[in-house]
């Protein structure tokens, strides 16, 4: 079992309301979206110890990411799609009622939005829900698993410093399963599959800093790996 899977077991109180908030709003957005509220939020909360600028490093991530991939537009931002399809929600606009994600997109950007409601949803709610929607917008343009891709978030929660939106981007152009990109670092595949996506790892990091040697990367992802084993140990303890 992935480092990551053991964490919803361990989600504090205070970080199971904030989810449990966020979970209640992505029921009437999508079934994508509600996945990532009840699965990824939790994660995501206790591994940044509900730390708001940490929080707020991987928003910006996912932003950076998502533009890139046309999924967001340079001035739009998480919190503001998640505000908005909270609203659009409450007011039966769903996910799962359009033929594909530009389709919703379009609809939400279009729904007039209530300021007064605005003001009152707090930032955090509309920051996980914002991430729910534009993760499925971008598990759909990059043909993966919206899950795997849910998942890929908890790396720059882990350490913003190395999971940058740049490595992050790398990593989606250059790896064939971001599922098992994930599970690299985790320590969590056979020797044969950490064989295969090792190499694709490499590859990602070469073409971030060519002049690198492969002795140099093989040591920083050893690092990343004990790392992570030490976030899920504090975690746990």
């Amino acid at each position: 079992m992935g480092l990551f899977s053991s964490f919803c077991s361990v989600v504090s109180s205070g970080f199971s309301a904030v989810c449990s908030a966020a979970a209640s709003v992505a029921s009437s957005i999508g079934s994508a979206v509600s996945h990532f509220a009840t699965t990824v939020a939790p994660k995501l909360m206790t591994v940044i110890g509900g730390v708001a600028s940490k929080l707020n490093a991987v928003v910006s991530v996912i932003q950076t990411i998502a533009v890139i991939w046309d999924v967001l537009g340079k001035d739009e931002k998480i919190e503001d799609i998640g505000d908005r399809a909270i609203q659009a929600g409450e007011n039966g606009i769903s996910m799962d009622q359009f033929k594909d994600f530009d389709t919703y997109m379009a609809a939400i950007r279009n729904f007039d939005l209530d300021e007064s409601k605005s003001a009152k949803s707090d930032l955090i709610t509309k920051q996980l829900t914002g991430m729910a929607v534009v993760n499925t917008g971008l598990a759909e343009k990059l043909s993966v698993d919206s899950r795997d891709l849910g998942n890929l978030w908890l790396l720059p929660a882990t350490n913003e410093s190395y999971f940058t939106a740049e490595r992050i981007a790398s990593l989606l152009e250059k790896t064939a399963d971001i599922g098992d990109v994930i599970k690299y670092f985790e320590n969590d595949l056979t020797p044969m599959e950490t064989f295969t996506i090792e190499r694709e790892i490499v590859d990602s990091e070469k073409s971030l800093e060519p002049a690198k040697q492969d002795a140099d990367i093989y040591r920083d992802l050893a690092d990343i790996q004990q790392s992570l084993a030490k976030v899920a140990q504090q975690i746990e303890s």
